[in-house]
């Protein structure tokens, strides 16, 4: 089977987004209560941007395996 350039690019992306999940548990976003300053809301808008990790893997594994030939 060909690659498809598209979906290694997706799963890049992910690859890309997992740990910048996981760098919001090492700041102090998690012990805001409101959203206050630019600087937060901004954050808040990657987190939600970010988030799209994991779906983003499972999309692209469910059509390779619809397209995989048995």
């Amino acid at each position: 089977m060909k690659r498809l350039a598209g979906i290694d690019l997706v799963k890049v992306l992910a690859v890309l987004f997992v740990p910048s999940v996981h760098f919001f548990l090492n700041t102090e976003y998690y012990s805001q209560d409101l959203i206050l300053s630019k600087n937060l809301f901004f954050q808040t808008y990657l987190r939600w941007l970010f988030l799209i990790c994991v779906p983003l893997f499972l999309i692209t594994t469910g059509y390779l395996m619809s397209i995989k030939v048995y």
